[in-house]
């Protein structure tokens, strides 16, 4: 493949990041616009508009070379619609199918071209190869996920087996049920409430406190901005968690004050409540 001499690095970058809007006589003189092209072509990028950088330079008597834009662009193009043996040995390796490579099949036929993905077909099966082991789908069991449906044929076989074996270890820790459902973690759907019912009971009772958690911190939530909104509004002072007259002293005040102190007794009593709450096991 064409070996690329890359130009104003930094001010290549900068553009990409669209942190500039105009291009100063120092850019217009040493911009690579083939790189330019062939950065917004590989990145499946359609060609950008040149106007404004045209009328830049050409302020300072300089010329964009939009020949030389397209050129690259149309270079990096192609290989963005021919992902290569090595791209899809890595999708492969990391358990991906071809439906990710697929989207790009649609901007390549707007531009005139054809996704080619006779390479990267051949690499994402290299790349299958080495993830449909029983390890890798033993590894995704133990973490209650569901076995990805990307193994073909054989394969799938050996991957199997060792993802029921990470499942059936998963599902039988029923802390971590109780955890994941105290933590308010979605529930882990390979762990089928019928074959697995200790671990759904555990997830639903840990569930179950995490809802309280939630109410009971919501509750407390609630008034202590009560407690703010009196005390602001009347002058109170507060020492902890104790409330006292600040300079006003007028009966609404002393009023407000009783109110602050009865609603401080309740955010007391459910405080402790969810204290223990949290501390349930």
């Amino acid at each position: 493949m064409r070996k690329i001499i890359i130009s104003g690095l930094a001010v290549l970058a900068v553009l990409l990041g669209g942190c500039v809007a105009h291009l100063n006589r120092q850019q217009c003189l040493t911009m690579n616009w083939y790189q330019q092209g062939f950065n917004d072509g590989t990145a499946g990028q359609p060609q950008r508009d040149l106007t404004m950088s045209i009328q830049d330079c050409a302020k300072f008597k300089l010329t964009v070379n939009a020949a030389q834009y397209k050129s690259g662009w149309r270079a990096g193009t192609q290989i963005f619609c021919t992902p290569t043996y090595q791209v899809g040995k890595n999708d492969g390796q990391q358990g991906r199918t071809m439906s990710g490579i697929m989207t790009r099949q649609p901007y390549c036929q707007s531009v005139g071209m054809r996704l080619n993905t006779v390479q990267y077909h051949r690499g994402l099966l290299a790349g299958l190869a080495r993830f449909c082991t029983y390890s890798d789908g033993f590894n995704i069991g133990s973490q209650g996920h569901q076995a990805p449906n990307v193994c073909p044929g054989r394969m799938r076989i050996k991957f199997m087996q060792g993802w029921r074996s990470g499942v059936n270890k998963f599902c039988a820790n029923i802390s971590t049920a109780f955890a994941m459902g105290k933590s308010g973690q979605s529930y882990a759907d390979a762990c089928d409430p019928n074959r697995y019912p200790g671990f759904r009971a555990e997830y639903d009772r840990g569930a179950g406190i995490y809802q309280r958690i939630q109410t009971l911190q919501g509750r407390i939530d609630d008034i202590n901005n009560q407690i703010n909104s009196i005390a602001g509004k009347w002058d109170l002072r507060q020492d902890g968690s104790y409330y006292r007259l600040g300079h006003k002293r007028s009966y609404n005040a002393r009023r407000g004050l009783r109110i602050v102190r009865r609603i401080v007794r309740q955010r007391d009593e459910l405080t402790n409540r969810l204290f223990a709450a949290r501390a349930a096991r």
